[in-house]
């Protein structure tokens, strides 16, 4: 049974969730750990990033792909997505911050294979 990889990013105070499966595993694991009916996935969707709360009132962002090929785009979107909600928005000075943290998630994640 598939099941979410947890990371937290300690010096965001961020939760994020990857997971690596078909769309219903996916469809599943929202409902059973988010208590929420994910959006509709289109055909030819390869991957997602959605920020969720819990009914602990706990906030993640979570990254689904179904194929590894999909897996930086949506850990782009999550780390764009979570550092300009902290105030550091892309630009010359904050490069480095998104690159760091990116290459930390890919090699994460893709350490579940």
């Amino acid at each position: 049974m598939r099941k979410w990889r947890k990371l937290y990013i300690e010096i965001y105070h961020e939760n994020i969730w990857f997971v690596k499966c078909d769309v219903a595993t996916y469809r599943r694991l929202v409902r059973q750990d988010f208590q929420q009916e994910p959006a509709k996935i289109e055909p030819f969707t390869y991957g997602r990033h959605v920020y969720l709360t819990g009914d602990d009132g706990i906030s993640t962002y979570t990254i689904w792909v179904t194929k590894w090929e999909a897996l930086t785009h949506e850990i782009f979107h999550c780390v764009h997505k979570m550092l300009d909600s902290k105030g550091l928005w892309l630009e010359n000075c904050s490069e480095e911050a998104y690159a760091y943290l990116i290459e930390y998630l890919d090699n994460q994640f893709r350490s579940v294979k």
